[in-house]
């Protein structure tokens, strides 16, 4: 699992500009909540929450990258990026 990076420091983490639509990414909310980003079927990428295992309807983006970035700008949240979906699942369900 790696940190997604929105600026640049001395941790190793990865860099917002890295993240594609094929990574495997999950969200922390500052109060504790998980969300895994999926896309939906009308393509865009929402998060599918893990209080209700829907998918919540608040926002949308058309990337991963562009949801990435409006999730860490929602005061706390921590976006990782993870190396494989098995990963990202066992992630999700701790």
């Amino acid at each position: 699992m790696r940190k997604v990076q929105f600026k640049i420091d001395n941790v190793a983490e990865v860099n917002i500009s890295e993240i594609s639509d094929s990574s495997n990414i999950g969200v922390l909310w500052s109060g504790g909540n998980k969300t895994l980003v999926v896309r939906d079927s009308t393509g865009a990428f929402r998060g599918l929450g893990d209080d209700s295992f829907s998918l919540m309807s608040a926002w949308s983006r058309d990337s991963k990258a562009e949801y990435c970035a409006n999730a860490a700008g929602q005061g706390g949240a921590k976006v990782f990026e993870f190396e494989t979906k098995k990963e990202c699942l066992t992630w999700f369900a701790k």
